[in-house]
């Protein structure tokens, strides 16, 4: 009786929470309807573009600065994350919090259409942090959840879905003070990993800045193009996913974060059991190929002569530098040869030129065989001689008188220029005799060598 009384207590507990979750889930709805055709009511003016439709109620200038930086975007997330657009994106700007958009500072992505509370008033009401910057940064980080959840086939975990999206405009975007004005939240990571508490189970509930440090390490350690296949993986799971695209386990995914997040914040590798490992050399770039150096047809072709002349027989040779020699002269027959092969052309011409030989020098006659006239000839040559050796003395004398006597009368003195004008003659005519006895004994030898 008592166990009636306890099932049917049961089954009415059971049908009123049912009742309640259908009643909330109507609710939500409700809301969710309302709010998208409160939406469709209002007259939105529009911008589009190539992957954007833009839908904005007022302030122009906003929509064009945001169309502007919807375009940057677009190209900042598919340099990190290349991807394809099945639709564009719709975008509203909402002048107000609403049934979508709660708060003057939240930005919303559902399927492909983006909300966000227009700059002007967003700014003016959303606290200092939200500015330009801040802007830039969540435009990128809506944009990014479109084609992310477009092409996954598991269950991500939050942090890799939101950290995706922080870490490319934190990380990859030409945003101004984007991690300046970060500070704090990625000092609660840093000090996590430096106290001990880096494993994953203490850094993963913080989905937005503790997944843009885990992506972070993805992209250094596995590669881009890993982590937009892990995206794409066809695996059940997240933990597959990991073996299957990045071929580690959920322990090894771990101990390799640690080692990273140790090196990207300084800490000690022994609050986790690791030893530092010594960083890799850098492979040594490949030597560029030397381009082959220009080769002088010039040369070529002397190099094929003189490798045909050493092949020829001295004959042949020595015509080559006759021939040579004959066109450019005996000094200048190596003109037009390059330098290079010039000490070889040198060497071969030493080698085969013909030298004609040297007449033997004539032996002296012997003495004994001179005749008799020669040897008068000799002794008068030897009398002349003599007398011109005596009368130089009397010159000198005379001389030596002229200068100690001068007082000696002109007619003195011509009369010693004229014995000195004979004396010269005198000599004049012995100088002409020797020549003519001396031509004379050369012919006579002459003639007597030859017969």
């Amino acid at each position: 009786m008592e166990n009636d009384v306890l099932n049917k207590h049961s089954n009415g507990y059971r049908l009123t929470k049912a009742m309640g979750f259908l009643v909330l889930i109507c609710i939500g709805s409700y809301i969710l309807v309302m709010g998208i055709t409160s939406v469709k009511a209002q007259e939105w003016n529009s911008l589009e573009s190539e992957n954007f439709i833009l839908n904005y109620l007022e302030y122009e200038s906003d929509a064009e600065w945001f169309l502007e930086q919807l375009i940057y975007a677009s190209q900042v997330v598919q340099s990190v994350y290349p991807h394809t657009l099945n639709t564009k994106i719709i975008v509203y700007l909402h002048l107000s919090p609403n049934e979508i958009v709660p708060d003057w500072f939240t930005t919303v992505c559902i399927g492909n259409t983006l909300h966000f509370i227009t700059p002007t008033v967003g700014k003016e009401h959303g606290g200092p942090w939200v500015d330009d910057m801040w802007y830039q940064s969540a435009i990128i980080h809506e944009y990014v959840h479109v084609p992310f959840w477009s092409e996954i086939n598991y269950n991500p975990p939050g942090w890799f879905s939101q950290g995706l999206a922080e870490y490319i405009p934190n990380f990859r975007a030409n945003i101004v003070d984007t991690l300046e004005k970060s500070q704090w939240s990625i000092e609660q990571i840093s000090n996590k990993v430096k106290t001990g508490d880096g494993y994953l189970q203490y850094i993963t509930p913080d989905i937005y800045w503790g997944g843009a440090y885990l992506v972070k390490y993805m992209y250094e350690e596995y590669g881009q193009n890993a982590v937009v296949r892990l995206i794409r993986s066809d695996a059940t799971s997240f933990s597959q996913a990991l073996n299957n695209e990045l071929n580690v386990t959920a322990r090894e995914f771990e101990d390799k974060w640690l080692r990273w997040a140790c090196n990207e914040f300084g800490a000690d590798y022994e609050l986790y059991n690791l030893t530092q490992l010594e960083p890799e050399p850098e492979p040594e770039p490949e030597p560029e190929p030397e381009e082959p150096e220009s080769i002088d047809p010039i040369l070529i072709t002397w190099q094929e002569i003189y490798d045909d002349l050493i092949t020829q027989p001295d004959d042949f040779i020595r015509t080559f530098f006759e021939d040579r020699i004959s066109a450019y002269g005996i000094d200048n027959w190596s003109t037009n040869i390059p330098d290079q092969l010039k000490p070889q052309f040198w060497d071969l011409y030493r080698d085969t030129a013909i030298t004609e030989p040297l007449e033997p020098e004539p032996e002296p006659y012997p003495i004994e065989e001179l005749s008799e006239e020669l040897i008068l000839v000799f002794n008068i040559l030897d009398n002349v001689v003599a007398e011109l050796i005596v009368g130089a003395d009397d010159m000198d004398s005379k001389m030596d008188v002229l200068e100690t006597n001068s007082n000696e009368t002109n007619e003195r003195i011509t009369q010693l220029e004229n014995e000195i004008s004979r004396l010269e003659n005198t000599i004049l005519y012995v100088f002409i005799a020797t020549a003519v006895i001396l031509t004379a004994c050369i012919a006579f030898f002459m003639k007597k060598a030859r017969s």
